[in-house]
């Protein structure tokens, strides 16, 4: 289902301030980078996966993956930006984002979404840790195109008020937060390697 329906961008624009300004998805967990978690999972169930990075470009291509820079109108805007840029070129309907420094997303977050966007009607679906929503583990639909466009141009950035002004399903991930835990300090990175 995913397959035909579903592309996938992994979010790695960002500037690492909690990593001393690192690149978050080259940082290596468990011997690997953290982007290369993130690709393998996915890899299972989505055929278009791109790279939203604003640095290292030749090294993100190593991983056969389109990558997209920022558009020149919104470099480095934070995550919707990096959505914003990969959205006119995905050839699906619906686009999956997630975080390059979340290494531990189930294999179905895809497709687990895209039931939550179809029982609910809705155009945009996130996932709820249980404490918290956690926008960045997103599906949406490249109709959406416009309207991000717009909130952008407004001067725009934060994306929890976007997502949350469509009307979102949520996807209830209560019983495993853990899946969604973003790795975007050395201390987490060391806490779960030793763990």
């Amino acid at each position: 289902m995913s397959l035909d329906t579903i592309s996938a961008v992994i979010l790695a624009g960002g500037k690492g301030r909690r990593m001393q300004y690192q690149d978050k998805g080259l940082v290596i967990y468990q011997n690997r980078p953290l982007i290369e978690h993130v690709l393998s999972t996915l890899r299972k169930n989505i055929a278009t996966i791109y790279i939203s990075a604003n640095r290292h470009i030749e090294q993100y291509k190593n991983y056969h993956c389109p990558v997209i820079k920022d558009d020149p109108n919104y470099h480095y805007g934070g995550p919707l930006a990096g959505i914003y840029s990969v959205l006119p070129h995905i050839p699906t309907p619906y686009l999956l984002t997630v975080p390059c420094d979340a290494p531990h997303i189930p294999a179905t977050l895809g497709i687990d979404l895209l039931q939550i966007v179809q029982k609910n009607a809705c155009q945009i679906a996130c996932v709820h840790d249980g404490e918290r929503v956690q926008p960045l583990f997103l599906l949406l639909a490249r109709s959406l195109l416009p309207g991000l466009r717009a909130y952008l141009e407004n001067g725009q950035q934060q994306v929890l008020p976007w997502v949350q002004s469509l009307h979102p399903g949520y996807l209830d991930a209560h019983n495993h937060p853990e899946y969604f835990a973003n790795f975007n300090t050395f201390d987490t990175i060391r806490a779960y390697s030793s763990s």
